[in-house]
């Protein structure tokens, strides 16, 4: 249904009207107690009707303005990182901040109380027009309106019953967009008053990255292609320490590098890259030097006490396996599969309009709308990255060959074994995914009383009352003091994928509010 919607949408860009000097009569733009005619400018407006928007069968109104070519999408559906639960309108890619959004020509309520407005709080079912101003607006509005002015024109004037049900998904069946509303107006004392009421609820499903081929899979660029990456914080723990001695656990123990000049310094660091020592690895010597003895030129083979090292990391069993930072068989963590590549979304709207002529020239109106929003957004589990003293004496974890290699790498490093200070980087696996939860409920009233003095003379009186309650559930969090002490204590084992117990789980984790 994804595909058949884009190309009706793409056979509509061409549907908006632009108006400007040159070819209207008048350009009436209306902002907060201005009513400004742009007859002198070349500020183009481009105006969305209704029957735009239900063509395209929008839920959200960002799905269709943010095709247009005078907006950049910001958050939206897809916006998990970043993103914060909102959508927003960014005209000409100067931020949300700069976009001025508008409901009815009147400033609507913020989602967080930065200006920015979250347009899952305008019922899309009730926009009888969007006017968007992309030229810069701020000497009519102020600086919030420096990218132009986006203006939501609401259907005040329904007559009758409507009741409106939709569904759509992706070509693959997942990604479900729910939607069910009813309005319901009609006019009073011979056609001077109408009253509105309007309800929707609207649901949106998850697709998670994982789903889809070209999301599935973190890519690194290596200056020549896209190859498999991701993060160093792994589910089994990377340890960084380059004094891990391979030739301790059983890998790469033929001859080094007959490349390497002995007595010569190297410009990385004391190590040198070696192919003999396998991808990952790094030609190490215990002192610390950069000048290597091993061979001569005559006679390369290993001689001296250079050895094939680098970081370290835990198979499942808990086996200890090289580090290999890049390519196929890297080792590195796949954060992508898990993170959503559409927000689920579930939205309740309530909205409620009068207005009256109170005589001939005097008209009053009231408005209410309420909107509760609520948009999880889901990260890959946490990455903990912190350095952790271990006792490789005691450590209970840690096996017979386990210990001799951790003691040689303390000591090849100037530290002592009962005080080993590692850089760990462990993917926490066992809490789960990082999800943080947002929940925004809105609401503004308003009342507004306008008139007119002459021909030439226009009065308005507006108010409004507007608040966002904002909620944002965070799990998945961990305590770097609760962790550091429980492995560092040897209460909790990080050698290992799956080796965190639940005891550990409780004993770390953290939920914020």
């Amino acid at each position: 249904m994804y595909g058949t919607a884009a190309l009706g949408l793409a056979a509509l860009m061409a549907a908006p009207q632009v108006a400007t000097a040159q070819d209207s009569d008048q350009v009436i733009v209306t902002g907060t107690r201005v009513e400004r005619q742009n007859l002198d400018a070349a500020s183009p407006v481009t105006a969305i009707d209704a029957q735009e928007l239900t063509l395209s069968n929008t839920i959200n109104t960002e799905q269709f303005i943010n095709s247009l070519p005078q907006l950049v999408p910001a958050f939206d559906g897809t916006s998990n990182n970043p993103g914060d639960g909102t959508a927003s309108a960014d005209l000409r890619g100067l931020g949300r901040n700069r976009t001025l959004v508008l409901v009815d020509g009147n400033r609507y309520v913020s989602a967080f109380g930065n200006g920015a407005v979250d347009l899952n709080a305008i019922p899309a079912s009730l926009i009888k027009r969007v006017d968007i101003v992309s030229g810069g607006a701020s000497a009519v509005y102020g600086s919030d309106a420096m990218a132009g002015v986006v203006n939501f024109i609401l259907d005040d004037e329904f007559e009758g019953l409507e009741v409106e049900a939709s569904y759509q998904s992706t070509g693959k069946g997942d990604g479900g967009l729910k939607n069910l509303s009813a309005t319901m107006g009609g006019n009073f004392d011979n056609g001077r008053g109408n009253a509105t009421v309007f309800i929707g609820y609207s649901q949106r499903d998850e697709v998670f990255a994982g789903a889809r081929d070209f999301a599935q899979t973190t890519l690194a660029d290596n200056g020549t292609s896209f190859t498999p990456s991701g993060s160093s914080g792994v589910p089994g723990s990377r340890l960084f320490d380059n004094n891990f001695n391979y030739g301790d656990l059983g890998f790469y123990t033929g001859p080094i590098n007959p490349l390497i000049t002995p007595g010569s310094g190297t410009a990385n660091g004391g190590f040198a890259v070696s192919s003999s020592c396998g991808a990952g690895s790094n030609l190490r010597d215990p002192d610390g030097s950069t000048v290597f003895d091993a061979g001569t030129n005559a006679n390369p083979s290993l001689s001296g006490d250079e050895f094939c090292g680098g970081n370290i990391t835990f198979d499942a069993s808990g086996n200890i396996i090289p580090w290999v930072n890049a390519g196929a068989n890297t080792t590195r963590y796949n954060y992508a599969p898990i993170n959503y590549l559409q927000l689920p979304q579930e939205r309740f709207t309530m909205a409620a309009f009068a207005k009256y002529e109170v005589t001939d020239t005097v008209t009053a109106k009231i408005r209410g709308i309420f909107t509760a929003n609520n948009v999880p957004l889901q990260l890959a589990p946490t990455p903990m990255f912190t350095s952790v003293t271990i006792d490789v004496d005691t450590n209970p974890f840690l096996s017979g060959a386990q210990r001799t290699a951790f003691r040689n790498a303390a000591i090849a490093g100037g530290q002592s074994p009962n005080a080993y200070a590692i850089y760990i980087g462990r993917r926490m696996q066992e809490i789960g995914p990082r999800n943080s939860n947002q929940e925004l409920d809105s609401y503004q009233l308003s009342g507004d009383l306008s008139g007119q003095f002459s021909e030439d003379w226009d009065w308005d009186i507006h108010a409004h009352l507007s608040r966002t309650n904002g909620v944002q559930i965070q799990t998945g969090n961990v305590s770097i003091s609760a962790f550091t002490a429980a492995v560092g204590s040897g209460a909790c084992n990080v050698f290992g994928e799956g080796s965190f117990t639940q005891a550990c789980v409780g004993t770390v984790a953290r939920t914020g509010t």
